[in-house]
């Protein structure tokens, strides 16, 4: 039974507003970007206050040791005024481990702080949302809906990236019905897509050149085992900016020869799925993004 919970216009408001744009966020995340000033117990509180209040849900994976939080009907109820006309009323997430995965490619280390000339457009404002509501930047289709599209400086210039996150196969009828999307929108500059192995992006990328017959690729590719260690700094493995960092494209900044960063990112912070921001026993040979659904 949900207890009666005042929610706050400052944080509980827009931390519902953030859950229902990335369909779900760990409790790490949540705590380091809306509780910043609290500590980590305090933060924890809140959340569960949230939870019994029936705002929020916290999920297990199959095997009951990792969560995520999502929002609630009650807690999308709060906010559902506040979000723009929706063709398709929802804000569930239906394959939780495929969109963590998202999240983390897509917010990365812009989860604190964004560059003022950036913009994320999320899956669920893509699915949800009139596409004659879209910012002028983002493809109005229905050919094909990517995980997402992000707006940011690239060579100088304000540029579309369209975000892809491809854990198992397609068919190639739906690789062919991508390559044509993405040959037929070439406002898009890159395509970032997170693979699972350097097999995965050679099968795409040829895919994607049997339509793309002119033009150099826009596709990206980057390995989800060295995404887990780096996030954001880790290197491209195939496609135009192979070698760089996915930071430095994103950032605009010049090609990297060494990786700036190899220990914590924020990447890793939207992967952690502790239920509390504590470890111990349960959690012991924890490792990052293999939620199982």
């Amino acid at each position: 039974m949900s207890k009666n919970v005042l929610l706050t216009e400052s944080r509980d408001i827009p931390l519902l507003h953030f859950l229902w744009k990335w369909k779900l966020s760990t409790t790490a995340a949540l705590i380091q970007k809306f509780f910043p000033d609290c500590k980590g117990k305090t933060a924890y509180t809140r959340l569960l206050a949230l939870r019994r209040g029936g705002f929020i849900r916290m999920s297990a994976d199959g095997l009951g040791q990792k969560f995520v939080c999502t929002l609630e009907r009650k807690g999308f109820e709060s906010i559902r005024e506040s979000l723009p006309l929706m063709q398709e009323v929802g804000f569930k997430s239906e394959h939780v481990g495929h969109d963590l995965l998202v999240s983390a490619f897509h917010l990365g280390e812009w989860l604190f702080e964004m560059p003022e000339t950036a913009t994320l457009y999320s899956e669920q404002q893509l699915r949800r949302i009139y596409p004659d509501l879209y910012p002028s930047w983002v493809p109005q289709s229905d050919v094909h809906r990517p995980d997402g599209y992000t707006q940011a400086l690239f060579k100088g210039r304000l540029t579309t990236f369209a975000i892809e996150v491809e854990i198992s196969n397609k068919r190639d009828t739906d690789y062919l019905r991508i390559a044509e999307f993405y040959s037929h929108y070439r406002n898009i500059e890159r395509v970032l897509w997170l693979v699972p192995r350097q097999s995965t992006a050679r099968l795409i990328q040829r895919k994607m050149s049997e339509v793309q017959l002119d033009g150099p690729s826009p596709h990206d590719f980057i390995l989800v085992g060295d995404f887990l260690k780096h996030g954001w700094h880790s290197q491209i493995e195939l496609g135009p900016d192979k070698g760089k960092t996915l930071f430095s494209v994103l950032s605009g900044s010049s090609q990297e020869v060494h990786r700036k960063c190899t220990g914590h990112t924020l990447a890793t912070t939207l992967l952690d799925t502790r239920k509390t921001p504590y470890f111990s026993a349960v959690y012991r040979g924890y490792q990052l993004g293999d939620f199982r659904d």
